[in-house]
Formats: structure tokens, sequence, C-alpha cells
């Protein structure tokens, strides 16, 4: 943010992008960098800073933009070409848990997380005129600290524990960076300081911490502390077995011990954890045939050198290396072998004896190297571990030798980060040395500086040089390749001929393997062994861009379990978990391309493409009706080939592919609630198949276009199939779009998909056609259209003896009759839709008429019952894993909460569904229930963020452009505007909403509002318009029903307040005051009587500010009638 030219725009980005995961109203941010100016001044500020912001970032030249900016509200843009490390940080904390339990992906998640914290939380930005915006970066600021020393403390204790004791220094220091005064890390690092070898840098530091800790907290080192020092310093610490610098042994008791291992020219790099495995395996009796398995390039000849070295002593005969690469056949493996012994075979006995005679009696390791190509008759190896009981064998292969005394190693490729750094916006850039304890970083950059000494990598490079390791898998040899190339190429050239010329990476060193000099040859030498079928095999297995399962290869590829055990044994895939496999990234590319040259890439990829349309095809049905959680798991792990064969089938126009996709890939996104995910893929599938939207044609004109398109057959063409298709196509799209409140998407969509299949006469869909457009035109406030669709659909549904589309139907008009304040009505809609849901066992749209059922009892006032249904639906969603679709009933409840007078019941739930909400990306329901912890939040006497919550909703509701949203949160605001005192912004709020609501046909509602306007009224001195009002609420609560109207208490209330203040000065209004008196208690008390819960009656009586004061209020009337209440307010 070093471009930033204000302070103010450097807060606002950081601000932003820490916070992305919700929409910032304008006036909030204003506030919150301003808040000592007036609101105009504050809001011309930020217009402002973000401009300079903009300009710094470049915002208005990226697509898609890092910014989403209307003119009520920013948000920063998760979708656009960025990287958020606090969000990747929080990520990374989830993997370890549970905590403390060291598995090597908690190990790498906490190595990750390490990197990413570099110093204090946006360290030197300071806004001294704002205390809000200090409190939440001191907020902030702590959170981070004390999660990085957590993620420190744990790394250091699993590398001291784990004998790493350079990793356990390096950890420990940077846990006395962030906490100094922790003593523990003071005695951990004096520990492993010795351990290590460095006795002075030890006791050195033990001056260290008596100084720290004398100036932070006055105080001397504990005993503990004191007595490690003393044992450090008179040679009793370490322990033997702890050093790792031993003395060397007097001349006279050195052993001389063989060995025959060549010496290494360049350094080992990482491999704790392997080399500590091989360790066990050396020194465990049992184990006496050990196969480094893995493929060519990963490094496991220098691995099985190394693991030797440190056990030179265990072997009293010594430890010899055998290459073999140069040996054809096996019977020349004895003789290979007796060289490097230095055997003279001589005599009448077979060379394979005389070895056999001579091993049998040795402590002896060999190490026979590039066994691959020899494993077809390992009967020496058999007969040698028979004979000789004290031999170990170390072998490397890229296949494996599946003999009963085989120890199995798969070696991989060295650690690197999993971090995307490629657009890191961070005030401290990640440094090289940060990325350190990374093998694969390690390597690259000590080879490059082999190459050039100059070499280095710059801060802004850090991102191409994680790119690479990544790229390679941590591949010592690519690294190598790579390295090798940094005279002629950038980083970023490198990743670049890594992703497409794998032919560019090569070596001319002569001292390297013909077979190493370049990928190509690596891969080449690996594919030569392969047998004809295996080839085929894995170059068309190569079109799996992720793991896939033992059916899929099956199909696709006609293999059979043991073909893959097969390619597994060579290296050439490997198994992930039990029945799944993938392969290399650099070894697919290979794949991909013989399967290109071999002309065979379009069959092999018709093939994934129809095996994966199929089986969402056989899953769709558990997708749509059934349990699908277990569905979702399995889908989940193939949803890289999901989303890649459905882009094939789209981009090849494969009909028959896309028929049996597009319902299962729906209920996929729909299950795991992905909603801007399903609108993208489905709106790129009709701008592929149709054009964008300005060309959405119908009917004749639909027929033109696609006449007109290529590559699709003619047949296809006129089928109906095709034309279905792009119907539930659109249909798709329209409903995502709905979901993420696009409503002129789901609108333009929706219709489309009516006239399609109008014209097709599919009745079917112009019902769920009907359903959508009716759904998107109700949210944009055309009501009485939406209900003639939504009638339209329940005939043709009814017509056609479509019962799932007629509860969905009766289900949407109960919704319209339920917001309309018809309760009745709407109730038996919920009712029957219910009954068919279950009957066909839809759990989840069965939940949705529960939590409606529920909505509508709680108005009735019979909240024990509403409680029931709520619950019940909750349950429901629990069972099903479907957090996402959890919002409404516990929305509900906690309207049902809040009616009672338990306000922080209420709030808990409406906080909940405020998260579940912006996590989703569900903006309509964010905005109600931002509305709803608004008008709570007054309940719990703070006002000012009472109305923060409501400008909020408004904001996201214009910004969607849903009418039913905007009316529910200037409802709220009025309310809260009204009790702040600014009442000609609450006279507007109110009479906006009033507006609203009658146009989308909620009189009901709207009589709420017309209350608080003509209480609002009254109090602005305009006596005579509010006595208007009131007579219009009085006219209309006796013209109608109001048993379902839980607001009805508040209403009369309001009207008392008026006429109360307006009998004042004029005393014939007294007999009307007494007789709404008289109404709202009778009101009051009548829904308390039908509460059955004794606490909850008397919360709903006491704990309700207006219940209480009409309680009051009415009871002093009764006791002395000459006497006015003492106050009118709230």
């Amino acid at each position: 943010m070093s471009n930033l030219v204000t302070t103010k725009s450097q807060a606002l980005l950081a601000y932003l992008a820490v916070e992305a995961h919700q929409v910032h109203p304008r006036s909030m941010l204003a506030n919150l960098l301003w808040p000592d100016q007036p609101e105009r001044a504050a809001l011309h500020n930020l217009r402002q800073a973000l401009t300079t912001l903009r300009q710094a970032i470049g915002d208005r030249h990226i697509d898609p933009p890092y910014l989403l900016i209307t003119r009520q509200s920013l948000q920063f843009n998760l979708e656009s070409n960025s990287w958020l490390d606090v969000i990747r940080f929080t990520q990374l904390l989830q993997i370890t848990h549970p905590p403390n339990t060291f598995s090597t992906d908690t190990i790498n998640a906490l190595q990750q997380a390490s990197l990413l914290y570099r110093g204090s939380f946006l360290n030197g930005l300071v806004i001294p005129d704002s205390d809000v915006f200090e409190a939440w970066l001191t907020t902030n600021r702590e959170h981070y600290r004390r999660e990085a020393t957590h993620i420190q403390e744990q790394l250091s204790t699993h590398f001291e524990t784990g004998g790493d004791y350079v990793s356990a220094i390096s950890h420990t220091r940077q846990l006395l960076e962030l906490a100094p005064w922790q003593e523990s890390a003071h005695r951990r690092l004096m520990r492993c300081l010795a351990a290590d070898g460095q006795r002075n840098a030890a006791l050195a530091h033990y001056e260290t911490c008596r100084r720290i800790l004398a100036n932070e907290l006055a105080v001397e080192p504990m005993p503990d502390t004191t007595a490690l020092f003393d044992k450090i310093r008179s040679g009793q610490w370490p322990p033997v077995e702890q050093q790792t610098v031993s003395l060397p042994a007097k001349p006279e008791q050195r052993p001389e011990l063989r060995h025959h291992l060549p010496a290494q020219l360049t350094s080992f790099v990482g491999r704790k954890a392997d080399l500590a495995q091989l360790a066990e395996y050396l020194i465990n009796p049992a184990c006496r045939l050990v196969t480094l398995v893995g493929p060519g390039g990963i490094g496991k000849t220098r691995l099985a050198l190394q693991a030797a070295e440190q056990h030179r002593s265990d072997f009293t005969d010594g430890i010899y290396f055998i290459p073999l690469a140069n040996i054809n056949t096996t019977d020349l493996l004895p003789t290979a072998i007796g060289s490097v012994l230095q055997l003279s075979f001589t005599g009448e006995l077979t060379p394979q004896a005389q070895l056999i005679a001579y091993l049998q009696s040795k402590q002896m390791l060999l190490i026979l190297d590039n066994f691959e190509h020899l494993t077809p008759d390992p009967s020496l190896l058999v007969d040698l571990l028979q004979t000789a009981p004290s031999l170990k064998l170390l072998i490397t292969s890229r296949e494996r030798l599946n003999l009963q005394a085989e120890w199995i190693f798969e070696v991989r490729g060295l650690s690197y980060p999993l971090l995307q750094l490629t657009h890191l916006h961070s005030t401290q850039p990640v440094l090289p040395d940060a990325l350190n304890p990374f093998g694969a970083v390690q390597l690259f950059i000590q080879r490059a500086k082999q190459v050039n000494p100059d070499f280095d990598v710059a801060p802004d490079n850090v991102p191409n040089l994680v790119r690479l390791c990544r790229l390679t898998e941590g591949m010592p040899l690519a690294l190598e390749l790579a390295a090798a190339q940094v005279r002629q190429y950038t980083l970023d050239e490198l990743v670049r001929v890594l992703q497409n010329k794998l032919d560019r990476l090569s070596t001319q060193q002569l001292d390297v393997p013909q077979r190493h000099r370049n990928l190509r040859a690596l891969f080449n030498s690996a594919w030569e062994k392969l047998a004809a079928p295996e080839r085929d095999l894995f170059s068309q297995l190569s079109v799996f861009p992720g793991s896939f399962s033992t059916d899929a290869a099956n199909t696709v590829t006609g293999s059979s379990l043991v073909d893959l055990i097969k390619l597994v044994d060579k290296s050439m895939l490997r198994q992930t978990m039990p029945g799944r496999y993938e392969i290399h990234p650099l070894l697919r590319q290979f794949g991909l391309e013989v399967l290109r040259q071999k002309g065979e890439f379009n069959i092999a990829k018709d093939k994934h493409c129809a095996y994966y349309a199929a089986l969402l095809r056989h899953r769709e049905d558990l997708l749509t009706w059934g349990s699908h959680r277990q569905v979702i798991i399995e889908l989940e792990q193939d949803v890289e080939n999901i989303r890649t064969s459905w882009q094939w089938a789209v981009a090849n126009k494969k009909l028959v592919a896309l028929r049996q996709t597009h319902t299962g890939l729906f209920g996929l996104y729909k299950m795991r609630h992905w909603l801007q995910e399903g609108a993208n893929v489905f709106r790129h599938a009709v701008e592929m198949l149709i054009g964008p939207p300005d060309s959405w044609p119908v009917t004749q004109q639909l027929f033109e276009q696609m006449q007109s398109q290529p590559g699709v057959d003619e047949q296809e063409l006129l089928s109906l199939d095709w034309l279905d298709l792009k119907t539930e196509l659109f249909l798709n799209l329209a409903y995502f779009a709905y979901l993420i409140a696009d409503y002129p998407t789901a609108l333009s969509a929706s219709q489309a998909a009516a006239k399609l299949a109008i014209h097709l006469k599919n009745s079917t869909n112009e019902t769920r056609s009907y359903l959508v457009w009716g759904s998107a035109l109700w949210h944009r406030g055309r009501h009485k259209i939406a209900h003639i669709l939504f009638v339209q659909a329940l005939t043709q549904a009814r017509t056609n003896s479509d019962a799932h589309h007629e509860a969905q139907s009766l289900q949407f008009l109960g919704n319209i009759y339920r917001q309309r304040g018809r309760h009745v009505i709407a109730r038996e809609h919920y009712k029957e839709a219910l009954a068919i849901f279950r009957a066909e066992g839809s759990q989840q749209d069965e939940a949705q008429c529960l939590s409606q059922l529920g909505y509508i009892t709680s108005s009735r006032g019979d909240y024990a019952t509403a409680q029931n249904y709520l619950k019940r639906a909750s349950k429901i969603y629990q069972y099903g894993s479907d957090r996402h679709l959890e919002q409404e009933p516990l929305r509900f409840l906690g309207l049902m909460e809040q009616n009672l007078g338990l306000y922080q019941e209420a709030q808990a739930y409406f906080q909940q569904v405020a998260n579940t909400a912006q996590e989703f990306g569900n903006r309509h329901i964010l905005a109600l229930a931002l509305a709803d912890l608004g008008l709570n939040t007054l309940y719990l006497n703070n006002g000012d963020i009472a109305e923060t919550h409501c400008r909020d909703a408004l904001a996201i509701a214009r910004d969607i452009k849903d009418r039913y949203s905007e009316g529910y949160s200037l409802a709220r605001l009025g309310r809260i505007l009204a009790h702040n005192n600014d009442l000609r912004e609450a006279a507007e709020a109110c009479r906006q909403a009033i507006h609203l609501r009658r146009k989308l046909g909620q009189d009901n509602m709207a009589l709420f509002d017309l209350a608080e306007l003509a209480w609002v009224t009254m109090q602005r001195k305009q006596g005579e318009q509010a006595l208007t009002q009131v007579d219009e609420i009085l006219a209309w609560l006796e013209a109608n029903d109001t048993t379902y109207f839980n607001e009805l208490p508040h209403v009369y209330w309001r009207c008392y307040q008026v006429l109360n203040t307006a009998s004042a000065t004029a005393p014939h209004l007294n007999l009307m005051r007494l007789g709404v008196l008289d109404a709202t208690y009778n009101v009051l008390q009548n829904r308390a009587d039908r509460i059955e819960d004794d606490h909850l009656r008397r919360s709903y009586l006491e704990n309700v500010a207006i219940h209480q004061k009409i309680t009051r209020t009415w009871q002093a009337e009764k006791s002395n009638p000459s006497e006015l209440p003492a106050s009118n307010n709230l």
C-alpha cells in the first residue's frame, strides 16, 4: 500500500480487504474514518479517498475489479484476481485442528501459516482521529499475534521432539520475538542449541533470558531454567542420545568400517521426516528389504545414500552402493555386486552361489540403485535374504518388487509452500528467507547460485518461486533443471516453460546421467519401460485433471484394478486413498502430449466427459429428493473432473452429455450452496450455446440462430431434446441468478425458458419457469403478476398430475398470501404442500413448509406450536448438513423470541443468520437479518448501532433492487430513527415503507408503518394530519381480521399516544382515547392469555417496553380517571 498517498486511503483498503466477507454502507465507512465530521463532509472525504485508492490499485482497468462499488456501499471483491493473507491464514489454522496432532498436513499448514505472519497486523498504520478504527486495529493485532504465538509454540515443540534442532531453534527464536517473557521458550532454545552442539550459544542465551526477564517482569529465572543452565555448563546436558555432534573416538578405539558410498558433489536438502522414517526401518531387525519407490527424478538415490551415510556404524561389514542402470539382465546381477565387493568368482560354483556363500555371515547393507528393469526376476534377492540373516538391502526403483519381505517407502517431492502468493497486497512482502523451511525452495536457490552466484530472489519474485515449486510438486530433478536455466530465463519465464514446454528444461552438465539431462528424457525413459498396453493406459488416464476412482478409470480407459496397481508399482500413478489415484502434474502434461500426438485426445476427452455425465445422471435423484450427504461427499472428490467434463461438453456441444449432466450439476451446486459458481457455470453455458443476454431469442428467432451455429449436427438442431436442454439451461441459470439476487438475469432467463417451453409444449418446464419468474417479480415489487404466474403454475401442475411442482406452487402462493397478511389462506396452502412433500420424501421442501407454518403460528400467538414447527425444520436441515438453508427457521425463531421480549436470545439467532447469509452470499436474507438485528439492538438500548444495522440492510436491499427487503428495512429504520429523535428522517422512512408495502399488497404491514408515522407526525406538531392517520388505522382494524397480527398491541398503542396528546387541547377526543386504551389493553391481554408457559407470558408482558407501558397506563387510568399518563414517550 506504499503507493497510496493518504493514510485514510490505506486504512480504507485495509478495512475493506480484511472485512471482505460483507458489504459496507458508505455511511458506516465515513463514520469509521471521519467520526468527528458531519456526515456530508465525511461522505465527501470518503469519495476522495476512494478515488485515490482506485487510482493507486488500478481498479478502473481491472476485470473483474478489486472493489464492488455502488452509490450506497463498498465491498472488496473476493472474485477479483487477488489474494488475501488473513483469509488464507484463517483457512490454514482450520487445517491444524484438533490441536497438538502433528500429522504431515498439520505441520505443513502450520509452516504455511507461519510464513504469513510477518509482523504486527497492519504495522505502522495509525488513524489517531478514529477511536473505532483504532479499536478494530487493536483487536485484530492481538488476535493474529496470539495465533502466531501458538503456531510457533506448536512448531518448535514438534521439531524438538523429532530431533530436528535446526528447525526447532528457528521457530523458538520466532516465538521469543512474539513472547519474550515466555520462560519455557527460553529453556527450549537452550536445550535445542545444546543438542545441536552449540553449547556456548546455549550458555550465552541463559544470560539473555535473565536480562529479558529482569527488564520485562522484574524477576529472576525460574529454578528449572537455572538448573538447565548448570547441566549444560557441567556437560550433563544434552544426554548422549540427543547429541548431534559426537566426539571422535580415540585412534585405537575407532573401528575400521568399510563402505563403498560415492562422495556427493552437491548438498543434501530437506527430507528430515523421510530420514527419520528410514532410520527406523534400518534399525528394525524385522525389516531387511526396503524399496524406495517413486518416479524418476524424485530423489530416490540421493535419499538412500544420505540414509545409509547416517548408519555407517550399524553395519560392521560395511555399506556398499551398487549402481544397476547399465545391467540389462538379472544374470549379471551377482557379477555387478561382486565387482563392488571386490570379489573374484572362480571355480565350478556359479557366481550367484559364491556371492551367497560370501554374504551369509556378513552384517552388511547393500544399496541396489535403479532396480526397476530387473524386477521381473528378483530371485537372487530372496536367496540372499534367506541365507544371510544379517544382510539388509536398500533398493531404489520406479517399480515395486512385490516380495513378501519388501517394506515399501514411497518417495515424494520435497516440501513446498502451498500458498497462493501471486497477488499479495500487504505492507510487508513475503521475504525469501521466510521460505527456508521448505526443501524445494532451498534446493532451487542453492542450485541456482551454483549456476549464477549473483542469483537472488527479490521479494516481488517470491510468488513466482512458489508457483515453480508447486508446479514441480517438489520434484528435485525438475527443480535442478529449472535452476540450471536461471541465466537464460527469469523465474516468471521458467514458470511458463514448466507449464508448456518440457523440452526447454535441460542441462548439459557432463556428470549428470543422460536420462536426467531433461524432463522429457526422464519421462521417456520411464515411458520406454512400460509395456505397450501400459503406455496406452497411462496416456488415456492423463485426461483426469484430479484424483479419480477405479471405476472411472475402468469406464474411461477399460483398465482393471490390476492395471492401475501396475502403474502405481511403476510410479506412474500414486494412490491417494483406497480406490482413488492421481498423476503427478508434470507426468500428466507428458501424457497429454502423447495423447495428442497419437490423435486420441478428443476420443479420451469424450469418454471422460461421458463417464462423469453418467455419474451425475445416476446421482441426480438422490441429489434432488433423497438423503444427499454421502452423495455430496462422493461428488466433491470428483469436482475437478465434473467441472472439466462439463466445460468440454459445453465447448463441443455434446447434447447427450449435457442432458445427462445439467440436472445433477444443478443439484450439486444447489445442495452445496455454491450459488455464484452455479450462476456463472450456467450463464457461460447459455452464452456459449445461445448467445449473450441481449441476444437471447424466442421461438422462431431461436431456431434461426441455432441453425447458424457451427459444430452441431443438423439432426440435433431439429431435435426437441436439444431445445428442451436449452430450456432447462435457462431455468438453471434463472434459479441461481434469483438466489444471488440477480433479478434482471433471473427474469430474462425465466422468460426465455417459458417461451421455449410453451413452443415445445413442455408443461413441466413451463411450470418451473413460472415459479422462478414469479419469485423474481415478487422481489421487484410486481406482486400481482407474480400471483398470476403462481396460479398458472398450480393449474398446470394439477392438470399434469405433477405433484412436486403442485406443492411448490402452493408453497409460493402461500408466501404471497402470508406476506400480504392473508394468513389463513397461506396456512391452508402450506399444509397442503407439506403433505405432498412428505409423501414424495422431499425433506428440504418439507422443512421450508414447516418453517413458514411456524412463522404463521407464531403470528397468531401460539408460540409453543410455532417453536415445534421451527425446531423440526431446523433439525431436518441439520440432519442433511444444510446449514445454508437453516437461515429461515432460525430467523423466524429470532422473531418469535423478540416478540416475547427475549432479546438476547433473539440477537443470537439474528447474528447467526446474518453470518451464514454472508458466508453463502444470500444477500436477500442478509438484508432481512440485518434489519432484524437493527430493531432488536434498539430493544437492547443501543440506538446508534441499531441504526447502522438498518442502514446496512437498506443499502443491500436497494443494491439488489429487492423491494420486499427494502420495505422491511425502511420500516425498521423508521422505528429506530423515531426512537433516536430524528423525526424528519423517521417520517420519510415510514412514508417510503408505506408506499412500498402497499405496492406489494402488504396492507397489514403498511398499517404498522402508518401507526409509527402517525406518532412521529404528532411529535412534529402536525396534529390534524396525525389524527387523520389514526382514523385510517382504526377503520382498517375494524374492517379486517387481526388474528395473525403480531404488531397489533403496538399499533393500538401508537394510536392511543396520538389521541392522548391531541386530547390535551381537544377534550372531545377523551372518550375516543379511553376506548382505544381499553382496546389496546384487551388485545394485549388476549394475546398474553394464549401463551401457556408462565415464564414466556411474564416475559411478554414485562420485558417488552410497550407492553409494560400499556399495562401501567391502563391501570393508572382505571385507578384515577382524571389524571393523564405522565409520559407519552415510547
